[in-house]
């Protein structure tokens, strides 16, 4: 019996499930084109195309031997970047890089609870968030420096 599913088999018909792994992939290549970059998990492309969880996914397949070695081979070609990143890290810096520029532009000043710096980024809960941590000692010493 032939593989109608998975397209591992030379003579498998390709399924409605490789057609749509072809067309997240196209978006994924357009993406890395327009932006630079490959996306983050929480990043759409387009509109409503969680992109970034496609392309997490593809990763965690990979790492259980569980992705189709002409996909790998296809990913591998585009320069896909394999290791995952550390989103909280991510988020993390870059919200201590907007407390930088906050005091920067304001000396003297700490963002309050419900500020947002810059517009839509709420900078005061991230900062109320570290306090927290530091004062039940879960704010690792790297961060309090």
């Amino acid at each position: 019996m032939k593989n109608k599913t998975s397209g591992k088999s030379g003579n498998a018909l390709p399924s409605r499930w490789d057609a749509q792994w072809r067309k997240q992939f196209s978006r994924l290549t357009k993406f890395r084109a327009h932006e630079g970059r490959w996306p983050k998990v929480t990043e759409e492309f387009p509109a409503r195309n969680r992109i970034g969880q496609w392309a997490n996914r593809q990763r965690e397949l990979r790492e259980r031997g569980e992705l189709e070695a002409g996909r790998v081979r296809l990913l591998r070609e585009a320069g896909f970047a394999w290791k995952k990143n550390d989103e909280r890290a991510s988020h993390w810096n870059g919200q201590y890089e907007h407390l930088v520029e906050f005091r920067r532009r304001f000396p003297g000043d700490w963002p309050f609870a419900r500020q947002e710096f810059p517009k839509g980024n709420r900078l005061g809960l991230w900062v109320w968030r570290q306090r927290q941590a530091f004062s039940y000692r879960r704010l690792p010493r790297k961060r309090i420096r």
